[in-house]
């Protein structure tokens, strides 16, 4: 998760767009709705290499921005929390280049199976908050973490996107609403004797929480209760989840809730093994 230098890094490689073998995708023998896919599959490969050239340009300029500011440290009146932003705007936008990366990997089916930076569990949780704080600021919603010590050494895996997703969720569903100000994430390792170690992840709001319909088919892929979703988030949280053995759940908090006993919000919970981490 520590941002890299890019100035001093040697270039990523290029994707190199391949065109798939079999049919042409305006063959008149294909069929129209082959043929949509196809063509719907080579803008998707030509715009995941032009972001990635995107990407890795804005990438090497937010590390000279920093490098500059780090010269600049001592000014008066500086805000020392512009360093900390322009870190968070770097990391996000590695972990950007290399899913893209990765996606474009042949044999890489699913963000679980994708060759990403491996870094610490709690690097990985501090990380989606921070990266979050503009969107939580903007809805006056106050982000907030409580990690167990015995995680410490606990390595993220391909977690990260099913946290982000999880803590961005909780944010929007408060914004909607106008109800709640407080997003908590709680991750502790529990253990049951006789039972394997788990992870497991909470994050609870106090917004309006999910309805009946949202519960049942939140984790379907396509569903969404945003005028500008898509359906994917909590789709692919699940399949992550999945990867590593365990499994994701989508419930709304009552005043009998173990964890965060309250009238009203939504709690997201993910757990796995310990040894799958």
């Amino acid at each position: 998760m520590t941002p890299h230098d890019h100035d001093s890094d040697a270039p990523r490689d290029p994707i190199h767009v391949t065109p798939a073998a079999g049919r042409h995708p305006f063959s008149p023998t294909a069929s129209s709705s082959a043929a949509a896919a196809d063509a719907a599959t080579a803008r998707m490969v030509a715009v995941m290499h032009e972001l990635n050239n995107l990407l890795d340009g804005a990438t090497r300029t937010l590390s000279l921005a920093r490098r500059s500011l780090g010269e600049l440290a001592i000014a008066p009146g500086l805000d020392p929390s512009i360093s900390t932003q322009l870190a968070t705007a770097t990391t996000a936008l590695e972990h950007m280049a290399d899913l893209l990366q990765a996606a474009m990997r042949p044999g890489s089916d699913s963000l679980s199976t994708m060759s990403v930076r491996t870094a610490p569990l709690v690097e990985a949780i501090t990380h989606a908050l921070e990266a979050h704080r503009p969107l939580a600021a903007e809805c006056r919603v106050e982000l907030l973490a409580e990690v167990s010590p015995r995680l410490v050494l606990t390595e993220a895996g391909p977690i990260y996107p099913a946290i982000a997703n999880g803590v961005r969720n909780a944010i929007e569903a408060i914004a909607r609403s106008g109800l709640g100000s407080r997003v908590e994430l709680i991750a502790e390792l529990e253990t049951v004797d006789g039972q394997p170690a788990e992870i497991v992840i909470d994050i609870v709001d106090d917004g309006p929480g999910p309805d009946e319909q949202t519960r049942e088919h939140a984790f379907d892929p396509g569903f969404t209760t945003k005028r500008e979703g898509f359906g994917v988030g909590l789709s692919l949280s699940r399949q992550i989840i999945r990867s590593l053995g365990g499994a994701i759940t989508l419930s709304s908090r009552t005043p009998n809730d173990a964890l965060r006993p309250s009238g009203r919000g939504g709690h997201l919970t993910m757990r796995y093994p310990l040894k799958c981490a």
